[in-house]
């Protein structure tokens, strides 16, 4: 009886926005036809450095004109939150990218 009581408390622990176990970060590329890759960083500041890194190069192949729909035309941090249910499930969610990267650093 005790292990069900147990196992609600967690289930209601994680429905109040218990943190996630993990936050993982990778590097959005977003193709000029629209594809979107994601490619896993280290940390969040790994993400945005090679993010900003790549965000340079793709400005000055487009300037000179060598480019096709394949080169990535801009990099963003992306990150994703894993959670692990009581019963050892986990769940990955989506890739989003932080707010704040929109407002700062545009070039």
């Amino acid at each position: 009886m005790t292990a069900t009581f147990r196992a609600a408390a967690d289930a209601i622990a994680y429905a109040l926005g218990e943190p996630p176990q993990r936050t993982d970060w990778a590097i959005a590329y977003v193709a000029a036809d629209g594809e979107t890759t994601f490619v896993p960083a280290v940390d969040e500041a790994e993400a945005r450095r090679d993010a900003d890194d790549i965000n340079l190069g793709s400005a000055s192949l487009a300037l000179s004109g060598r480019t096709d729909r394949s080169h990535p035309v801009r990099a963003y941090a992306a990150f994703q939150e894993v959670r692990v249910l009581p019963d050892g499930t986990q769940i990955i969610g989506p890739w989003h990218a932080p707010a704040d990267q929109f407002l700062s650093n545009e070039r």
